[in-house]
């Protein structure tokens, strides 16, 4: 089973521990009683899935794996068991734009993730990792991450939250949140996530870096995952904090998180609280 088929396989069951931790159904539930989600999508709105045809041989694979597996419609049915959707046709769709990359269409009311994103987190994770679960799990942590980002973006944009800052910056923070709380397996995710912008950061021209942009820099990006990690749970992620070139954090940024991951993670839990099903 290749890098792709892995992590897609494991994108929806992961993603489903970590909605099912905020609130949603568990997918074993949904699948014993059809009728219950079926009841829920149709109070209010819903997210469907759309898994678009492609034209590229590599993102044509990507399509029949997905589509084999189901992952879309499992995360789509996730959002809305956990979700008091307003009325409105939400999609979740993968297609290829031409260009590594994911976004939500509040016109369309739509979170699009791109093929190209997905394979250059595959060509990523064999750059930079030599094991096949380091691969895995790379790329599983990018998956969600993008998931989840966007998935903020959408619910900022759907319920008209607040937002104090940059509103990537926040929903990154959600992003953090969602794959913290799942668990082990979930914070491990969010380090990969971590691991994905200390990467970029490394391929990037720092002559031409975006100063200008709505997104923090990708180092910046990366301190702000590890630092909700480590905030978290300080004595489990203590080895996170150092002043190698191997560590997570500094100590003087660590010292400030569990501080952080307080404010940040009860600010998200208020904002969504009106929102979700099991409040």
């Amino acid at each position: 089973m290749t890098v792709k088929m892995r992590s897609i396989a494991v994108v929806a069951f992961m993603m489903g521990a970590a909605l099912t931790a905020c609130g949603a159904e568990p997918m074993a539930a949904r699948q014993a009683d059809p009728a219950t989600s079926d009841s829920r999508s149709g109070a209010g709105g819903a997210f469907s899935a759309v898994v678009a045809d492609a034209k590229d041989d590599v993102n044509q694979e990507l399509t029949k794996l997905l589509k084999e597996e189901k992952t879309l419609e499992e995360v789509a049915q996730g959002f809305n068991d956990l979700l008091k959707l307003p009325e409105g046709d939400y999609v979740l769709a993968t297609e290829e734009c031409g260009q590594a990359n994911a976004f939500w269409s509040p016109d369309d009311k739509k979170i699009t993730i791109c093929y190209e994103l997905l394979t250059d987190a595959v060509a990523k994770a064999e750059e930079n990792f030599s094991t096949e679960q380091e691969k895995d799990d790379y790329v599983t942590g990018v998956l969600l991450d993008t998931l989840f980002h966007e998935l903020g973006h959408a619910l900022i944009s759907i319920y008209d939250l607040p937002t104090v800052g940059k509103e990537d910056d926040a929903v990154d923070q959600l992003s953090a949140i969602y794959m913290i709380e799942i668990g082990e397996a979930g914070q491990n995710y969010a380090l990969q996530a971590a691991q994905s912008y200390f990467i970029a950061a490394g391929d990037s021209d720092r002559d031409s870096l975006p100063f200008y942009d709505e997104h923090s820099m990708d180092e910046q990006r990366a301190y702000n995952y590890a630092c909700l990690v480590y905030g978290s749970d300080p004595e489990k992620f203590a080895d996170l904090v150092g002043e190698t070139d191997d560590s997570y954090l500094p100590q003087a940024r660590a010292e400030r998180c569990p501080e952080e991951w307080a404010k940040v993670s009860a600010a998200w839990n208020k904002l969504l609280e009106p929102h979700l099903r099991s409040s």
